[in-house]
């Protein structure tokens, strides 16, 4: 399998008594949407920022399209292009200045430019708006603009950082469209988010990372149609003591949790159960969510 990214040991220390990346291993298929999620703080941006070319490592490797990115940035960045959280669009100009200009910067031709301005923007639904200030458009519109610009560059390998932070509900699913299409079109995508179900509608690969050091990495099938159990039991009621006795949790007062395997004899069991101490039971899939919870809370409560 061809890599766009290969991690070895990869290790960032800002300070002695923080390691932001702690000896991270990845690797990032070509061709696919790869998340990296963790919560804020868990070294999602500093993995960027080093695969990127902004950043260096304390130690360790980390290899982008087959360069090096210490010895070998300048051969790597004309072949990558990056959204960063803290980018912004200024208000006096349009999203045709942005991608148009952009495109002329990476050393496209104005002909070219011309052209490759016209269909990111048409892929991004802008072309319509494409002379509007940007003062005009909505937060949504404008982060579609800064996408634009990443693809307008025709790089190989797109790095996202928390591209739908901030964007409404409806917004943020149009931006996953998008981006659904850049990858059809043959791009590699790096997402980082801490937004589960942006992964789970985004990801063919995911990796969870903590504290600077990666937990996992899997499939997303793998942890939809797995995760341990094939159902999820939510139990609420005033008195929900009685899941213990099923392998079920407490979440918080009158909330509590079954994962089981789909077993109809026991699910009557519980139903019935439920049914006697006044509880209503739904029922549900396993989600990222879940995974990460399991993961990431565990650690945390270990250590608490």
């Amino acid at each position: 399998m061809d890599y766009a990214i290969e991690a070895e040991n990869l290790t960032k220390i800002y300070s002695k008594s923080k390691k932001a990346l702690n000896s991270v291993n990845l690797k990032v298929p070509k061709g696919r949407i790869f998340c990296l999620i963790g919560r804020n703080g868990a070294g999602k941006t500093t993995f960027l920022r080093i695969v990127g070319t902004q950043l260096e490592p304390t130690s360790g490797r980390a290899v982008v399209l087959g360069h090096d990115v210490v010895t070998e940035p300048d051969k790597i960045r004309p072949r990558i292009s990056v959204v960063p959280q803290e980018a912004k669009v200024w208000n006096f100009l349009t999203p045709w200045d942005y991608v148009y200009y952009y495109a002329r910067l990476r050393g496209i031709s104005a002909g070219e430019a011309r052209e490759t301005c016209v269909e990111a923007l048409k892929k991004l639904d802008l072309y319509e708006d494409r002379n509007k200030l940007c003062l005009q458009l909505s937060g949504g519109m404008k982060q579609r603009v800064l996408v634009s610009m990443a693809i307008v560059s025709g790089a190989e390998l797109l790095l996202l950082d928390e591209p739908s932070i901030g964007l409404d509900p409806i917004s943020r699913r149009q931006l996953w469209s998008y981006i659904r299409r850049i990858v059809k079109a043959g791009h590699t995508i790096v997402l980082t988010t801490h937004y589960m179900d942006e992964a789970e509608a985004l990801a063919d690969n995911v990796a969870i990372i903590h504290e600077g050091e990666i937990l996992s990495v899997v499939d997303i099938n793998q942890i939809l149609e797995g995760n341990g159990s094939s159902m999820i039991l939510e139990v609420n009621g005033n008195d929900v003591s009685w899941v213990s006795a099923y392998g079920g949790e407490q979440v918080i007062g009158g909330k509590a949790k079954i994962k089981l395997d789909e077993d109809e004899k026991i699910m009557l069991e519980i139903m019935v159960k439920a049914r006697e101490k006044g509880c209503r039971v739904t029922f549900r899939r396993p989600t990222l969510e879940d995974y990460f919870i399991r993961l990431v809370g565990g650690i945390e409560l270990e250590s608490s």
